[in-house]
């Protein structure tokens, strides 16, 4: 893109011929211009055609310079009708409204040079693309007038996604041509057809949390979100907004990166917090509700814009909170585009986390429940999960709510019967701490998997298909995760019945000795 720039500027250079956003065009009869014409001669008025028009988007087109009068040698005509003129000359005067902008002070001032109140050349390492963009600024803060008949658009009722648009009887001069999806930065020379070719595009947007699409989330943990604007040519007037369903709160920006051409690991973007550094390079982060409703807003500023190419990416990434409003199994989504150019928005990328539960049932002999076992459970990193220390009761349930503040401990109710909820999808770890007086303890802890998607899973060895959010346990798909007790066995003790019978037998033996020594004696 810099070589064609370069090129186009020495090309320019070469012929006198201003360049800008969009073409100039004419060919003034010699009865008006008083001046000597070689090429065509038969056009007073013109026209732009704009091709690849974006259906939806719409153009604004500015006079800068009036066509005083010219001459040209020869002119060539590619394969999608734009023109080249070689060799001529031309005779340009600033269009009413511009004269501040070429001005002593004005931004123009920078780019063109004027003899005698006429465009005389274009200044050295002038860059066409900053000219347009800077006229096009001029422009909008200035209430400059566009052409009349705009703004242009293309329309169809069909599929198409872009067109052409003609706007003809124009006088002859130079133009700029200002779309929604930025300044138009095609480089013709002087024709009185001109044809410029749309090479912005929509910028589009990818959100991710926690790196996919669709996830799910533990209540009270912080969510990773990452959003990628895709930039393109002509990028003017980015924002992000960004909105939360009310179950996500938003914590805080973590950084706000420029990936050239999309690539490596990109660079730290500015945070410009002064309101009087219009030209700073960099973006604005704006509050709650700022605008629409949204929960925050990223605003790129004017000469971090200009200063974006066609494939560049930038990458936002910040945090948000589940939080205890979250109902089980519900889509809570998080929504970002882009607004660009004209008050102009890219298509919608939406993420939708849920959070799930696992149900438990302790219980001895035949569906007996137990009351007042202890548990604990872990996620596959060894991390406890933490609950409200005093859960509601539902129908008897126990339903504990994870809370970060919260406890450890998990007991049962008289039902044995207890929910956790709040819980990302994963591996979990099942603990006994405590069993029931007179119980034995489990010696061993027990593995769930709750489903993070619609899909086949491997648990003990065993395929089993589930769907996001079921519990497995134990092989299968479970409703709940049934934990058998049992009562430990009875043993005989100091003092007891055992001892007793011992007792009892002696004296009977001793009895008997006796009895057998006291008959002899007799006899």
């Amino acid at each position: 893109m810099r070589k064609m720039k370069k090129f186009l500027c020495a090309v320019l250079a070469s012929t006198m011929v201003l360049a800008m956003a969009a073409p100039s065009f004419a060919e003034q009869p010699t009865s008006d211009s008083g001046s000597s014409i070689t090429g065509d001669t038969n056009y007073k008025t013109g026209s732009i055609t704009i091709k690849n028009a974006i259906k939806g988007q719409e153009y604004n087109v500015y006079k800068i310079f009036d066509l005083d009068s010219y001459r040209y040698d020869d002119k060539e005509v590619d394969d999608e009708g734009v023109s080249t003129i070689t060799g001529g000359a031309y005779s340009y005067k600033v269009a009413s409204g511009w004269e501040n902008f070429f001005g002593e002070n004005g931004e123009g001032s920078n780019y063109v040079t004027f003899n005698n109140g006429y465009v005389s050349g274009w200044k050295q390492n002038a860059d066409a693309e900053s000219f347009a963009k800077a006229a096009l600024t001029y422009a909008n803060s200035n209430s400059i007038s566009a052409v009349a008949g705009g703004p242009f658009s293309y329309t169809s009722t069909g599929d198409e996604t872009e067109g052409e648009i003609n706007i003809p009887n124009l006088s002859l001069g130079y133009y700029l041509v200002d779309s929604t999806t930025g300044a138009l930065c095609s480089l013709n020379t002087t024709d009185s057809n001109a044809i410029i070719i749309e090479k912005n595009e929509v910028p589009t947007v990818e959100k991710k949390a926690d790196g996919v699409a669709n996830g799910s989330a533990e209540i009270g943990k912080e969510i990773k979100f990452t959003v990628d604007i895709n930039a393109k040519d002509g990028a003017q007037n980015y924002k992000l907004h960004d909105k939360m369903d009310d179950a996500l709160s938003f914590s805080e920006v973590k950084s706000v990166m420029l990936k050239k051409g999309g690539q490596g690991n990109g660079t730290d973007v500015a945070n410009v917090t002064d309101d009087n550094s219009a030209n700073a390079s960099g973006y604005k982060q704006l509050g709650a509700n700022a605008t629409d409703g949204c929960d925050f807003e990223i605003e790129f500023t004017e000469a971090f814009c200009n200063g974006l190419e066609n494939g560049d990416v930038i990458t936002i990434t910040y945090t948000a909170t589940l939080t205890s409003a979250a109902i089980v199994g519900t889509e809570y989504e998080n929504k970002a585009d882009v607004q660009y150019g004209d008050n102009k928005h890219s298509v919608v990328s939406t993420t939708k986390t849920k959070t799930w539960d696992v149900d438990i049932f302790k219980y001895t002999g035949t569906n007996t429940g137990l009351a007042n076992a202890v548990f604990s459970l872990s996620d596959a990193n060894g991390r406890k999960i933490k609950v409200n220390a005093t859960p509601a009761t539902v129908n008897g349930v126990s339903v504990y709510t994870v809370d970060p503040n919260g406890t450890e401990d998990i007991t049962t109710p008289a039902s044995g019967h207890i929910t956790i909820k709040g819980l990302a999808s994963g591996t979990y770890t099942l603990t006994e701490e405590k069993a029931p007086n007179g119980y034995n303890k489990l010696t061993e802890s027990l593995t769930i998997e709750v489903a993070g998607e619609d899909t086949n899973y491997v648990l003990n060895g065993e395929t089993v298909e589930a769907e996001a959010g079921n519990t497995l346990y134990n092989g299968g798909v479970v409703d709940e995760v049934a934990v058998l007790n049992n009562t430990g066995a009875l043993l005989p003790s100091t003092g007891g019945i055992g001892t007793t019978i011992f007792y009892a037998a002696g004296i009977v033996l001793m009895a008997g000795a006796v009895f057998f020594v006291v008959r002899r004696k007799k006899a």
